[in-house]
């Protein structure tokens, strides 16, 4: 079986190592854009030459930074947020950070930050595809094999296998996980 590596609840079958590394992969992009002193921001003290610090929380992506810090993006013009850019990879960020803590521990093909997670999620929808393949994959039958190959109710046995499997809601999507 081979399948892309796409992560979002369009795929067919997800690989958690995917999912794992474009988790990795925002939090580094993230890293590296926080406002913060160590990313080069300068701190802006008040007239007795202490550290202001104004804290401010967007209400979209729940981003927070101190607004005091001077960045080329910040103090944000109009009071717009600075990450305004970056709202969409902090929603994925979330919904992805949120699927792997629903699936902590559940299966046993990938570790990732000391737990254990499953080896792929399969869309409810491909799930008899995934049956018809896997069945290949393990020789149960060939894939280039007429009969009984042709014969076989795809549909029971994905039912059949879906017995082994648990689901998992993805951005309103169904998918299956062992």
């Amino acid at each position: 079986m081979t399948y892309t590596a796409d992560t979002s609840s369009n795929a067919d079958v997800i690989d958690f190592r995917d999912l794992t590394e474009r988790v990795e992969e925002i939090e580094a992009e993230f890293a590296e854009r926080e406002i913060s002193v160590e990313n080069g921001a300068k701190e802006q003290t008040d007239d007795d030459g202490n550290i202001i610090e104004d804290m401010v929380t967007c209400g979209t992506c729940g981003r927070t930074w101190n607004d005091a810090l001077v960045t080329d993006r910040t103090p944000a013009p109009s009071g717009r947020c600075p990450y305004e850019y970056e709202h969409e990879e902090i929603a994925e960020l979330k919904t992805l950070t949120a699927l792997l803590d629903n699936l902590k521990g559940y299966g046993g093909d990938h570790k990732w930050r000391g737990n254990w997670y499953p080896g792929i999620m399969v869309r409810d929808s491909f799930f008899e595809d995934y049956a018809r393949d896997f069945a290949e994959e393990i020789g149960a039958v060939n894939d280039d094999a007429g009969w009984p190959a042709t014969c076989i109710d795809w549909e029971a046995a994905a039912k059949e296998l879906q017995q082994d499997y648990s689901t998992v809601e993805y951005e309103s999507i169904t998918y299956w996980y062992r």
